[in-house]
C-alpha cells in the first residue's frame, strides 16, 4: 500500500508545486514590479524548492510507514523539524550569496 500511495503523493506534488510557487511569488512581483523573465525564474526556483520539500516529506512517509514503529505524531514532528532546518539553510545560503 505505501508504494501506490507514494505514487499518488508524487502526482499531487508534481501538479500542485507550480501552483503553490506561483501563489507564493506573485505578490512580491506585483508590489515590486519586476520583469517577466525574473518572475518566470522565480517561479521555477520556488517550484524546485516546493518539490524538494514534497520529496523530503514523501520519503519520510515512506520510511516511517515501512518501519511501522513511529506513529503520526512522530511523522509530523520529523516533518516540521526537517522543514525548519531546510528553510533555515536555504535562507542562510541566499543571504550569504546576495548580501
Amino acid at each position: 500500500m505505501p508504494v501506490t500511495f507514494t505514487k499518488k503523493l508524487w502526482a499531487v506534488a508534481l501538479y500542485s508545486s507550480p501552483v503553490i510557487a506561483a501563489l507564493a511569488v506573485t505578490p512580491l512581483f506585483i508590489v515590486n514590479r519586476y520583469t517577466n523573465p525574473q518572475y518566470i525564474i522565480s517561479v521555477l526556483l520556488m517550484t524546485g524548492l516546493v518539490l524538494y520539500m514534497w520529496g523530503i516529506n514523501i520519503l519520510l512517509y515512506y520510511i516511517l510507514t515501512r518501519q511501522k514503529k513511529a506513529g503520526k505524531p512522530a511523522r509530523y514532528i520529523y516533518s516540521y523539524l526537517l522543514a525548519v532546518i531546510c528553510s533555515v539553510l536555504v535562507v542562510t545560503w541566499i543571504f550569504e550569496m546576495h548580501l
